[in-house]
């Protein structure tokens, strides 16, 4: 599925495209740390995310309270056939409705995280173990969690929803219910965001929902540009020869003197750098100019030993 540091294959992209609203770099993002997030677990390249992976993400969003039961029921709803495993296109596919999906995509999935026996209703038990499972959070994502406990809460849904008063809510009454109870919109609304937070929560830190390419040869290139600012030449600057730093700015005229010749004499010295690769001239030499080069050369490039751009000269 996937080229390694790069992401997922052209073809792979191209069909993922198609069936989700996220862009090629999304899912190359999400894929890198899908990747990394199996790897890191022990899994070597059998890349499919176990209860535990999944787990860590909401621990690290709420350390202050239990998350391991909602990471619980969230991966319920992404291991469709309950083998105790997901793959990447099960996991971006749900993802994709947290994150991206319409309105009525968004309720369909919340049923599922509510019908925690898979049976095709909601019970007043199943409702209340996941809106206590989210107040165990600490989120503070609830509506009126201060002052409604679980239990209020799940018996002012029923009384809305539960029409035929037997307990149980259906898809169609979930549904219906959703677009008529304020409180049980804005309680799909904060299960909706709890759920996909650990994504949001790293976009705004990072600027993606999963794990950036690192650009390697930019870095390369700045450890390089690193390595010889700090390599430096012998000569030195002429502010280190003068001293003129904050712990030597009292220092005498004369010694400051001594300095300059100091710096006088290392620069006229020969630095042995002139010859390289097999006796070529190194720009910016102070060697003469073989004759062949003076006529396009000015005077006063003549006398200061320069030579044409680019060129390389035989001695």
């Amino acid at each position: 599925m996937g080229n390694g540091r790069s992401g997922l294959r052209p073809e792979v992209i191209a069909d993922l495209t198609e069936a989700t609203d996220f862009t090629p770099g999304e899912l190359n993002d999400l894929y890198r740390q899908y990747r990394h997030d199996c790897i890191q677990h022990g899994h070597g390249r059998k890349l499919t995310m176990k209860l535990n992976e999944f787990k860590d993400m909401y621990e690290e969003i709420f350390p202050g309270g239990d998350a391991d039961k909602f990471a619980e029921h969230v991966f319920r709803t992404y291991d469709k056939n309950g083998d105790g495993v997901i793959n990447f296109k099960e996991f971006i596919m749900n993802l994709n409705i947290q994150l991206k999906g319409s309105h009525e995509d968004k309720l369909n999935w919340l049923f599922d995280l509510y019908d925690v026996a898979k049976n095709n209703y909601i019970s007043r038990n199943e409702a209340l173990e996941v809106i206590q499972v989210i107040h165990d959070l600490h989120s503070g994502i609830l509506p009126a969690e201060d002052t409604i406990s679980p239990q209020e809460l799940t018996d002012h849904i029923f009384k809305r929803a539960d029409k035929d008063h037997d307990g149980k809510v259906d898809r169609s009454a979930f549904l219906s219910a959703a677009g008529q109870s304020k409180t049980l919109k804005l309680l799909l609304n904060a299960t909706a965001k709890v759920a996909s937070q650990p994504f949001t929560m790293r976009k705004e830190r990072s600027g993606s929902f999963g794990r950036k390419m690192v650009d390697y040869s930019s870095r390369s290139r700045s450890g390089s540009q690193i390595s010889s600012a700090g390599s430096g030449s012998r000569r030195g600057s002429v502010d280190e020869v003068l001293g003129r730093s904050r712990g030597n700015s009292r220092d005498s005229v004369d010694e400051n003197l001594e300095r300059m010749r100091a710096y006088s004499a290392r620069e006229s010295a020969p630095t042995g750098r002139e010859k390289v690769d097999g006796g070529r001239l190194r720009a910016g030499s102070a060697r003469e100019v073989p004759n062949r080069y003076k006529k396009s050369l000015g005077p006063s490039e003549v006398m200061l030993g320069a030579r044409p751009r680019g060129d390389s000269v035989k001695l």
